[in-house]
């Protein structure tokens, strides 16, 4: 994991870039990596997604509710950037060891910290997907967020039969951080314990993460996989929804 300052930085940065599509674009805009949702199904969604892990790291209220129908641009920017604040207010004057109800390890306030960062990163660029080309994600975050998926997401979705156990190690190697190399075990072993990938996708951290995320196809030529592709793409299309 990353440190909290790190996490907090991202999150703000990320929290103000998405706040200006917010001000500034389309408010019916589809968006493409979002089948069915224009940009207020987007706002509403993260703004909703702030203000529950805020009530699981303190207990708050979560129930401030989302601006209806036909709501002017201005409700909707005054909406998610309080609930967006108050989020970031919360996780920096929380101790990041403390206990808390979270869906996956550590069960403490770090969980929290990593998952909005990653997911204010992602939705960032679903929001500025729809004016055109998103802004690249950081190289550190995306690595990171790929050991999130091995260590959070893929037991979960395993646990959750949402994705089928086979043997089977997809070794992710990001080029641009050096020594970042994740292994998504899908058989349902614990990852770590020497298992030999049968497929390597290698390349940016940040392409791995929005493939992963599937905001990219996993053909994209950025990505090389070498081994067993067939494996490789079961992994990487398996979903992750929480």
């Amino acid at each position: 994991m990353l440190p909290p300052g790190r996490y907090l930085e991202m999150l703000r940065t990320e929290v103000d870039a998405f706040a200006d599509v917010v001000r500034w674009g389309d408010l019916g805009s589809p968006v493409p990596s979002c089948p069915g949702w224009d940009l207020t199904a987007l706002i509403a969604h993260l703004g909703s997604i702030h203000r529950w892990a805020r009530h699981c790291v303190s207990d708050a209220p979560q129930s401030v509710p989302v601006p209806g129908p036909g709501s002017d641009r201005a409700v909707w920017v005054s909406w998610f950037t309080s609930g967006a604040d108050t989020l970031i207010d919360t996780l920096a004057a929380a101790d990041p060891d403390t206990s808390c109800r979270t869906f996956g390890p550590p069960g403490t306030v770090r969980f929290w910290l990593r998952r909005q960062a990653l997911e204010t990163t992602v939705h960032r660029w679903d929001a500025q997907a729809t004016g055109g080309q998103p802004a690249p994600i950081e190289p550190d975050v995306a690595a990171d967020g790929l050991h999130e998926v091995q260590e959070v997401f893929v037991p979960r979705q395993l646990a959750l039969g949402r994705l089928r156990a086979q043997p089977g190690v997809l070794r992710l190697a990001a080029t641009d951080v050096p020594g970042s190399v994740v292994d998504i075990v899908a058989s349902g072993a614990p990852a770590g314990q020497g298992q030999s990938p049968t497929a390597t996708a290698s390349g940016p951290a940040a392409i791995l993460f929005l493939v992963l995320w599937k905001r990219t196809p996993p053909d994209t030529p950025l990505l090389y996989l070498s081994g067993d592709r067939t494996e490789a793409h079961r992994i990487l299309t398996a979903p992750l929804t929480p």
